[in-house]
C-alpha cells in the first residue's frame, strides 16, 4: 500500500465553461446540481398535502422533474421560481416546447360522437376510408368491412346508425378531451405559456389526467405490438421450435409490454384486453387460432402479470416504515377490504393490511400466497 500525502495547495483554476455535454462526470455534475436547486429554490412546500401526514412536493428521475401544485399559480410560481435560478446560479434553462401541464381532475363528460364531429375533424386525422355507397368514413379499412357487411344499406340516409362504441367513436371522444384541455388554467414558466395535455409518457408509462388505467395499458400494449413488428421473422420463424419462440416471446415481448405493471389499476376490463392481445401474438407464433390461445394460452400473461405484482407488493410491504413508496401504498388504502378496485392490495381481496404485512415478512411464505 502506498500513501500519498499532499502538502501545498495547487494554484487556483479560473472555472470559464460549464460541463461538457459527454463527458464522464457530466452527468454526475448535472445531478448534483439539479438536486440542489430543487432542494432550494422549487418551493417544496408549495406540494400538494394528499393526508394530514403525506405530503408529494416534487417527482424526480435523472434529468426529468414534475412539479405538483394544488393550481395553476402555484405550479406557476413554483416553475417560475426554479426557471429564474436555474438560469442565474447554474446556466441551465427548462426547455419549455418540452414541458407540460396536465390537470389532474375527472374530465366532464363529452357530447355523443356525431358525423358533423368527423367532418370537421383536421386534416391530418381525417379518416382514410369512406364507403363508395353511402359516402360515410372509418378510420380503419376493418371498420369500412364491418360497415359493408352489416350496416349500409346501398344509399345515403338522413338518419345514421350509431359510433357508440367504435373505433371511430373512440378517437373523437380523445379530440373532445384534448381541446377541453385549452378550456383549463394556464400554467406558465415566466411570460412563456405551457401547453394542457391531457395524457403525458413519464418515464415509459402514459398517464392521463383522469387517471384511466386504459391509457397506460393501452400505451404499453402499443409499444408491444411495435416490438413484435421488428421480431416477427424471428417469433415465426418455422426452423425455430415453439418452446424456443416462447421464450424469446416472453423476454422480448412481454417484458417490454408489462413495464410498470406494478402501478396499473389492473381491473377485470384491462385483463381480458391484455389476454385478447397476448392471444393474438400467440396465434402467430403457434398457429393455434386465437380463440384458443384466449381460453388456454401457451403462455398466460394475466397470470404472468399478477405474480409480478404480488412480488412488488410484498417487496414495498418489507420496506422501512419511513419509505415514501410504502407509505403511499398504505396511508392512501383503507385498512381492511374492499380496496380500490386493480389496485396492488385488490390483489388479496381478503386479508387486512396488517396481515398482509405480517405475511409478506416471510419471502418464502409470501411466495406460496399467489
Amino acid at each position: 500500500m502506498i500513501g500519498f500525502i499532499f502538502i501545498k495547495k495547487s494554484r487556483n483554476i479560473n472555472v470559464r465553461r460549464g460541463v461538457i455535454q459527454g463527458d464522464i462526470p457530466s452527468p454526475v455534475c448535472f445531478l448534483v446540481a439539479l438536486d440542489k436547486l430543487l432542494k432550494e429554490h422549487s418551493q417544496l412546500d408549495n406540494g400538494l398535502q394528499l393526508t394530514p401526514t403525506l405530503s408529494i412536493s416534487e417527482l424526480d428521475y435523472a434529468d426529468d422533474c414534475a412539479l405538483p401544485g394544488a393550481n395553476a399559480e402555484i405550479t406557476t410560481s413554483r416553475l417560475t421560481n426554479l426557471d429564474t435560478h436555474a438560469k442565474s446560479l447554474a446556466g441551465m434553462v427548462i426547455s419549455v416546447p418540452k414541458t407540460k401541464a396536465q390537470h389532474i381532475m375527472i374530465q366532464p363528460k363529452m357530447s355523443e360522437t356525431t358525423e358533423d364531429d368527423i367532418a370537421n375533424l383536421p386534416t391530418e386525422k381525417q379518416f382514410k376510408f369512406a364507403c363508395d355507397k353511402c359516402g360515410r368514413t372509418f378510420p380503419t379499412n376493418h371498420g369500412l368491412s364491418v360497415h359493408k357487411g352489416r350496416w349500409c344499406k346501398g344509399r345515403r340516409r338522413t338518419k345514421q346508425p350509431s359510433r357508440k362504441g367504435s373505433v371511430a367513436d373512440r378517437i373523437i371522444q380523445q379530440v373532445k378531451v384534448e381541446k377541453h384541455q385549452h378550456t383549463l388554467p394556464v400554467t406558465r414558466i415566466g411570460n412563456e405559456e405551457l401547453e394542457n395535455v391531457y395524457t403525458f409518457v413519464y418515464l415509459g408509462a402514459e398517464i392521463a389526467g383522469d387517471g384511466n388505467p386504459e391509457i397506460t395499458i393501452c400505451h404499453r400494449i402499443n409499444v408491444g405490438w411495435g416490438r413484435f413488428g421488428e421480431y416477427r421473422h424471428v417469433l415465426t420463424a418455422a426452423k425455430l421450435p415453439v418452446q424456443t419462440r416462447i421464450r424469446l416471446y416472453i423476454a422480448i415481448i412481454v417484458n417490454t409490454m408489462t413495464y410498470a405493471c406494478g402501478a396499473w389499476l389492473f381491473v377485470d376490463k384491462l385483463k381480458k384486453k391484455l389476454n385478447g392481445v397476448n392471444s393474438k401474438m400467440l396465434s402467430q407464433i403457434t398457429l393455434r387460432s386465437i380463440h384458443q390461445e384466449a381460453a388456454k394460452p401457451t403462455f398466460d400473461i394475466v397470470d404472468f402479470v399478477m405474480q409480478k405484482r404480488w412480488e412488488y407488493l410484498g417487496h414495498i410491504l418489507r420496506m422501512e416504515d419511513h419509505r415514501a413508496t410504502r407509505r403511499f401504498l398504505l396511508e392512501l388504502s383503507p385498512n381492511s377490504p374492499p380496496y380500490i378496485e386493480g389496485s396492488l392490495l385488490a390483489d388479496a381481496p381478503n386479508r387486512t393490511r396488517e396481515e398482509l404485512i405480517q405475511l409478506a415478512s416471510d419471502r418464502d411464505e409470501w411466495r406460496k400466497l399467489l
